[in-house]
């Protein structure tokens, strides 16, 4: 059968934050100004669609538009002039899109991209060629060329790019480039893998191209000269203005019926030898006839005079200097633009809702660069916006006054190169208003290897924690005690190929971030955790990759405070013609709180059908005391950033088990809430139970946990928790960067079979499926470490490079038809847990003498109507002979010292850390139980470091955590 697999959930444009802003509000460009070129010849009917306007077919003298679709059909072909004097022709059954244009006629500098699909085409380079590389994106590769001429035959798995003269050409796929120099030399992509060699062509391999591209029919027009002269001859005598094109008067002297390679179709334009040899000598003569073109343009022409004795030339007329054409730079504008009410009709258990239509806008294809320092950029709805232009990656204050929002006052945003802008405004009654766009990373330019890091913003609220609700964003507290990580990136080829390519194996391209804050000590403390896990998968509907996944936050906002729960999807928005990913490698993201989603049917290993949908939502604030909770909405913009050094250099697939802490706080049916701990040794002796397998999966940039608590609820009630996965589908569960940065959600009941989720079993009892909806987070404390909680405690953290440890944090609820109290929840905030390689019993038993471990203690306290984190050390000296250990421990103002920590062997794997089942005594009258094992260090270095969990109990006194050490 079939074998479906939709991909993670992410999100659409939600509301853009706001910020300070300035600038003036001026009218909209003339559309003129976005004429990039024009159509020098053709034969049959190639069609051209400029953006926001109706197809039409491409005669001689029309104008080309930037962000214009040509299409071409089989008996179709196209020839194109721009301002710079390149010229393209096109094949049949061609698709392309003029993506960006920018010249300034006075410099003669400028950028050019295309991006086409499939066909035939030859490029000409023109004066953008000579100080930039004119850029060509395909499914399967980004091409470059350096003057001269270029050759390319795109099909939807591979482009064979040719070099047929000029100074370089460059072929870039899977993050990996070939530079070519030779002229008459081939290079072959195939969609997903690495540009092949150049190889030189051989005798007549060209001709196929070269008929598609030159034709056998007459161009339209009709007349003698359209049929037989050159393409751009042709232009120039089918009446279509010069300044069109960008061309003097000489041009057609310079670009005459000679040009048997450069010009375009008809059948006097053929290479009557098919050969490379013919091919060079025709494309030098071109480059030659480019030269003369631009010298003749540049230099005054004598003019002549007729006498009664003949024509006698007249030296140049000396001429006044003519100020320069003012510079207009047309602008890829790809993106969307948002104001409140952005929607209504929240709904708090799908987080849906319904987009009000003209506050959810796309920016149209393209603005422009006004020669003012401005730009204007267009609304689809004929809205505009003119706003200061100012590139370096910088935030700028923004002021102006909109005709119909009225004064706006906010920030601007330019990255260094032009490719994205964002700005965010607040309107006279303060309400955001905003857009954010640029030219979208193509497929081709979507990294495929490697791992990578973003520094996040939230639009309109810089100093704001990301993703979070604004209670938690903007505590004062909780941002000077926060550690926000980059956001993290793992790259793979497999985001899901085109229909009729191999299915997804169980690699991933992955992405996390995380947050965590602990600010303050005890009863005072304010604290956070928030993590994003997600996917890069394919979009189908516009051939380019997405980002989505899902965000999940807890929270408690003081000591007497109950755990509050933030959610919501996360994912880049559909620009209409790409993702909000823009740049030349992904260089900026745009995330918004909607759900994207992807899903692919495969059938014998073949992908048979691709789909993406994408439902509008918000972001969701769960107070534990009021369960109806908040709806809002954040954009955050991702930025890459430098990658640091130690950042995926140590990536290992590995098995690593251990023990997990904290507390548990309950609500009940009737909304009373009640705590209860895990982690010690008990009575039963069961807390060594409360166990961790954590596998990690360096290859597919994944990772799976297994959590099980033996006392969840008492002596008879087990929970086990199923986190991420290594193979099959991914959802989006888990992002492994290296060994001490990963993170893990709960596998979604909804889309993963009941009994790899979370499970309740409560004697012969099991509670699971779609009865139980679990959403626990599980994150590396290397992550996002925080290095100021330990230090206002006096505790520096265990090392313990061998081992790892961190938090588990998030919501369990227990449904009405739940066999396990149905209609009630558990919530966790920031238990933790620790795992390593356990030391063998054969390995401990080889150890003789003594050694000293030391380490720390971090925990959840519930210490009489005050919850709060705390963090203590550890110290257990050991004797390996004797088989047993003195711990000495402080915690939270208590001490615990010269309590005995016997191991047991039994049938442990590892020999156990345990005290005895009345504790170790302390201060406070407080008492203290551990459940423990050692940890090899690495090869040869066995029982380097011990682990464990622990319970310390006292009159109004609970707490609940792990411990790490090393020798």
């Amino acid at each position: 059968m079939p074998k479906v697999e939709r991909a993670q959930r992410g999100q659409r444009l939600a509301l853009l934050a706001a910020t300070a802003f300035s600038a003036s509000f001026l009218a909209a460009p003339d559309p003129a100004t976005a004429k990039v070129g024009v159509t020098s010849a053709t034969n049959g009917d190639p069609l051209g669609r400029p953006p926001s306007e109706a197809e039409r077919i491409l005669r001689i003298g029309i104008d080309i538009q930037a962000n214009e679709l040509v299409t071409t059909r089989a008996n179709d072909r196209a020839h194109l002039v721009f301002l710079d004097g390149t010229s393209l022709t096109v094949g049949p059954n061609a698709q392309l899109t003029i993506d960006r244009f920018v010249y300034d006629p006075s410099s003669k500098s400028g950028d050019l991209a295309i991006n086409a699909t499939r066909g035939v085409l030859r490029i000409v380079g023109g004066r953008i060629s000579k100080k930039n590389a004119i850029t060509v994106t395909t499914p399967s590769s980004t091409i470059g060329i350096r003057g001269g001429i270029s050759l390319l035959d795109v099909q939807p798995n591979r482009t064979v790019s040719t070099f047929v003269f000029g100074s370089s050409m460059t072929v870039t796929g899977a993050g990996q480039t070939q530079s070519v120099t030779r002229p008459g030399s081939q290079v072959t992509t195939n969609s997903g893998a690495t540009p092949g060699q150049p190889t030189l062509v051989g005798q007549g391999s060209l001709s196929g191209q070269l008929t598609q591209l030159e034709g056998g029919g007459p161009g339209t027009g009709g007349s003698a000269t359209t049929r037989t002269a050159g393409a751009d001859q042709a232009a120039q005598t089918s009446g279509f203005s010069a300044t069109n094109s960008g061309q003097g008067a000489g041009v057609a002297q310079a670009q005459g019926a000679n040009n048997s390679f450069g010009s375009g179709p008809g059948p006097a334009n053929r290479n009557p030898n098919d050969t490379v040899p013919s091919a060079i000598s025709n494309a030098q003569q071109v480059q030659t006839e480019v030269q003369l073109t631009q010298s003749a343009e540049n230099t005054p022409r004598p003019t002549t005079t007729t006498t009664g004795t003949g024509t006698t030339p007249t030296p140049p007329i000396a001429t006044t200097p003519q100020p320069s054409t003012p510079t207009t730079t047309v602008l890829v504008t790809r993106g969307r633009f948002a104001a409140e009410p952005r929607y209504t009709g929240f709904n708090n258990q799908t987080l849906g809702v319904t987009p009000v239509a003209q506050n959810n806008v796309n920016l149209s294809p393209t603005g422009t660069i006004n020669g003012n320092g401005t730009a204007t950029i267009n609304l689809v709805d004929g809205r505009s916006f003119t706003v200061p232009w100012q590139p370096g990656g910088n935030e700028f204050s923004v002021q102006l006054s909109h005709p119909t929002l009225g004064p706006l006052t906010g920030t601007g945003y330019v990255s260094p190169t032009g490719d994205f802008f964002a700005y965010a405004f607040l309107d006279q009654a303060n309400k955001r208003v905003g857009f954010v766009g640029g030219t979208p990373t193509t497929l081709a330019q979507f990294p495929t290897s490697g791992v990578a890091t973003y520094t996040l913003k939230t639009l309109g609220a810089a100093d704001a924690l990301p993703f979070a609700s604004p209670t938690v964003a903007n505590d004062q507290v909780l941002r000077q005690s926060a550690t926000t990580s980059p956001l993290y990136s793992a790259y793979s080829p497999q985001t899901g190929g085109p229909v009729g390519s191999a299915s997804p194996g169980p690699q991933r391209s992955t992405f996390m971030q995380s947050t965590v804050s602990i600010g303050g000590v005890g009863a005072g403390q304010k604290s956070y955790v928030g993590l994003l896990v997600g996917d890069y998968f394919r979009d189908y509907n516009n051939d380019t990759n997405f980002a989505s996944g899902a965000y999940s936050g807890t929270y408690r906002m003081g000591g007497s405070e109950k755990i509050g729960r933030l959610a919501s999807a996360e994912s880049t928005f559909d620009t209409g013609g790409g993702n909000s990913v823009f740049g030349p490698q992904a260089n900026t993201m745009v995330l918004t709180n909607s759900s994207a989603r992807t899903d692919i049917t495969s059938s014998s290993g073949t992908i048979t059908q691709g789909s993406t949908t994408r439902t509008p939502q918000a972001a969701f604030d769960q107070p534990y005391t009021n369960l109806p909770g908040s709806d809002y909405s954040t954009t955050t913009v991702a930025v890459k950033s430098t990658t640091p050094g130690n950042v995926g250099q140590s990536r290992t697939d590995q098995t690593l088990t251990g023990f997990v802490g904290g507390i548990v706080e309950h609500r009940d049916a009737s909304g009373n809430i009640s705590n209860r701990v895990i982690g010690g040794t008990t009575a039963a002796g069961a807390g060594s139970n409360n166990t961790i397998s954590l596998e990690t999966s360096a290859t597919n940039n994944r990772a799976a946990a297994t959590i099980t608590i033996s006392q969840w609820d008492g002596p008879s009630t087990t929970a086990t928790f199923k986190l991420g996965g290594n193979s099959g589908a991914s959802y989006a569960t888990s992002s492994f960067i290296d060994d001490k940065i990963y993170a893990l959600r709960d596998r979604p009941s909804d889309v993963f079979a009941s009994n790899t989720t979370t499970q309740v079993t409560q004697g012969s009892s099991v509670a699971g499926g779609s009865d139980v909806t679990s959403r626990t987070t599980l994150l590396s404390y290397n992550s996002a470490p925080v290095a100021q909680f330990f230090a206002e405690q006096g505790v520096t953290p265990c090392a313990c490079e061998f081992m790892t440890w961190g938090w588990w944090s998030g919501e369990v609820r227990y449904n009405a038809d739940s066999s396990y109290n149905p209609n009630t929840r558990d919530r966790l905030h920031l238990a933790t847990y620790v795992a390593g390689k356990m030391t063998s019993i054969a390995d401990l038993n080889a150890l003789t003498g003594t050694a000293t471990f030391t380490g720390h203690m971090v925990g959840n306290v519930q210490n009489g109507v005050n919850a709060y984190v705390a963090a203590g050390t550890y110290t257990n000296q050991w004797n390996f002979a004797n088989r047993n250990g003195v711990a000495t421990m402080a915690f939270d103002g208590a001490t615990f010292g010269g309590g005995s920590t016997p191991n047991t062997f039994g049938s442990s794997v590892s020999p156990s850390i345990n005290t005895t089942s009345v504790g170790i005594s302390g201060s406070n009258g407080r008492s203290v139980t551990l459940s423990g094992a050692f940890f090899d260090g690495g090869p040869n270095q066995p029982a380097k470091g011990q682990g464990g969990n622990f319970a310390i109990t006292g009159t109004g006194y609970t707490a609940g955590g792990i411990f790490a050490a090393q020798r």
